[in-house]
């Protein structure tokens, strides 16, 4: 992380504003100022702004611990398979946070992960968003999948493997089979993550 004002503001000019969901550009009071994303900066200094700004309350804590032991709760109960893709992501995603704390650009150090982990550059930034708020030693919990949950809402995670056999299938030259797509992935959650009951509600529910 640069050391001086100006340095900071020439490596956020450079690197940080290439990415609109991390950086903006706002009124100040004399001319147009930049505000970047707080999960740009070191661990370190986002603790100090957050004891410079007043700390977090007692509920604020309760919470947020009631939160961490949730996800550890849920990593848990996850399969081996499950647990080896949060490693997995893991990995990816430590991987590209040292290298933005070395100074890397966020798309430089997204697309370079992107090709030594064999994932996408979109799930790097979705790992992200799933990680944040949490110190980097939860991480391994708040990355782990909410397959099976319930919800109250009408949408729903789909892991990436069985979205793309149900794409594959819709858009084939013939009918789609729902039992075909049903045993190539709907596996129970050792593979792709899609459980019987999950495909063939999601399935239904798309026409």
């Amino acid at each position: 992380m640069p050391s001086t004002y100006k340095s900071l503001e020439n490596h956020g000019r450079v690197y940080w504003r290439k990415n609109a969901e991390l950086s903006r550009k706002v009124g100040g009071k004399i001319k147009p100022v930049w505000e970047y994303h707080v999960s740009l900066l070191p661990e370190a200094a986002r603790a100090a702004l957050l004891v410079r700004s007043g700390g977090v309350c007692v509920e604020e804590k309760t919470e947020k611990s009631d939160q961490k032991a949730s996800i550890w709760v849920r990593y848990e109960g996850l399969s081996k398979a499950h647990k080896r893709r949060c490693e997995e992501r893991l990995k990816a995603l430590c991987s590209m946070d040292d290298l933005l704390q070395a100074g890397m650009g966020v798309h430089d150090a997204a697309s370079l992960c992107a090709v030594q982990f064999g994932v996408s550059y979109r799930s790097l930034f979705h790992w992200r968003q799933m990680v944040e708020g949490y110190e980097r030693t939860d991480w391994l919990a708040a990355l782990a999948p909410c397959y099976g949950e319930e919800r109250l809402s009408q949408w729903a995670e789909c892991h990436e493997g069985g979205m793309g056999g149900f794409m594959l299938g819709l858009f084939a030259p013939v009918s789609p089979c729902f039992f075909g797509m049903l045993s190539a992935y709907g596996d129970g959650g050792e593979g792709t993550g899609v459980g019987a009951c999950a495909f063939r509600a999601g399935f239904a529910s798309s026409f």
